[in-house]
């Protein structure tokens, strides 16, 4: 990363790398493939706005009839991507959205795309995320752009200073159209009613400080794949008992990961940053959990794994990166030995990669052509 290179080389196979890694993608590309995978499976793709939603007598939805007229749309299970209203798991159903903004206070974010100032220009091949007064930026380096924003709390910035915050980092000045987005943090409480279940954003949103959105749809479509196999309803009432057990408690679960970034700073130079730590703003969970890593070290019972998007080498790194005062573990000398050997190696393997890897762009070049 430091030297700018890719995380693996042009000939290596697809999704295979010495190194972790992930690409960030086009995403109206991406829904354009998945239609068209979708489609050639033998699914019928129906091109509509939803209008009215029709119930029977159990409460379920029968069918949903499209604005503008045209047949109604039957079904045996509906799946609600209606984004932030909710069409048909809050306003139909009336599944309560659970705002979070008393902990979690971020609530707009100011996007500007900015062009590299010549072809060959490097490709970062990390995500930079900077801290600001209000909040953070972002920054995300693409093929034929940079994606940049700044993501902030309207209750201790303005949009005025959060575009000089913007294009001060940016260097870039009155250039290049900013977008203006608007979201509340929460989630649905009950996130299944019947036989209709909410994915993406009508089951929640959170500031995408941690790519959490993405994460909880897969989730989502995984579990409702395997919980909907028969539609009758009393599978359907059993599958939705077990989805409202778990999907909540894993959003919950993210509210404390995410608050952890803000929690333990050092920061107190802005009113941001002082309600952020002060823990009249933390869930009990996670103040409960900060008490006791300060007499020892996390451990796996601190997280129930069913609930987990991060597990607790994803919290350790953020508390070590923050420096928090966590007790050093008590390792024998044969232990200690094995860790610098460990260590050592580290190190040879970033020395062979350094010579082996491309730089960023060469690599994201070939999977262009290719």
């Amino acid at each position: 990363m430091r030297a700018g290179l890719a995380p693996k080389r042009p000939g290596d196979r697809d999704f295979e790398a010495p190194f972790s890694y992930a690409y960030h993608f086009d995403a109206p590309k991406l829904a354009g493939f998945l239609r068209d995978v979708a489609v050639a499976n033998g699914v019928e793709r129906i091109v509509a706005t939803v209008g009215v939603v029709c119930r029977g007598e159990d409460g379920h939805i029968t069918s949903i009839a499209p604005t503008g007229g045209g047949d109604a749309i039957a079904g045996d299970l509906f799946v609600d991507c209606t984004g932030f209203s909710g069409r048909l798991i809050g306003e139909t159903l009336g599944s309560r959205f659970t705002p979070v903004d008393d902990i979690l206070f971020n609530d707009r974010a100011l996007a500007l795309q900015l062009p590299y100032d010549r072809p060959d220009a490097p490709i970062a091949s990390y995500t930079h995320a900077t801290a600001h007064g209000g909040g953070w930026i972002w920054d995300i380096g693409l093929s034929e752009r940079r994606g940049t924003g700044c993501v902030y709390s309207s209750r201790h910035m303005s949009e005025d200073e959060a575009e000089r915050v913007l294009r001060s980092y940016t260097g870039v000045d009155g250039k290049g159209t900013l977008r203006l987005l608007k979201f509340q943090t929460g989630y649905r409480e009950t996130q299944w009613i019947g036989n209709c279940v909410a994915v993406g954003l009508s089951a929640g949103f959170f500031e995408p400080l941690e790519s959490t959105g993405i994460m909880l749809i897969e989730v989502a479509a995984r579990m409702i794949a395997e919980f909907a196999v028969n539609t009758d309803k009393a599978s359907l009432a059993a599958a939705a008992r077990s989805y409202n057990r778990l999907m909540p408690a894993r959003f919950a679960a993210i509210v404390e990961f995410l608050k952890l970034h803000y929690a333990i700073s050092h920061r107190r130079d802005t009113a941001y940053w002082r309600d952020n730590t002060d823990p009249a703003s933390w869930p009990d969970g996670l103040a409960d959990k900060l008490a006791q890593w300060r007499r020892r070290l996390p451990s796996r019972f601190d997280f129930v794994v069913d609930h987990e998007s991060f597990l607790p080498p994803n919290w350790q790194y953020i508390l070590y990166g923050h420096g928090f005062d966590t007790p050093a573990p008590a390792i024998g000398a044969q232990s200690l030995d094995a860790a610098y050997a460990a260590f050592g190696k580290v190190r040879q393997a970033q020395g062979q990669a350094v010579k082996a890897l491309p730089d960023h762009r060469t690599l994201v070049r070939h999977l262009h052509q290719t």
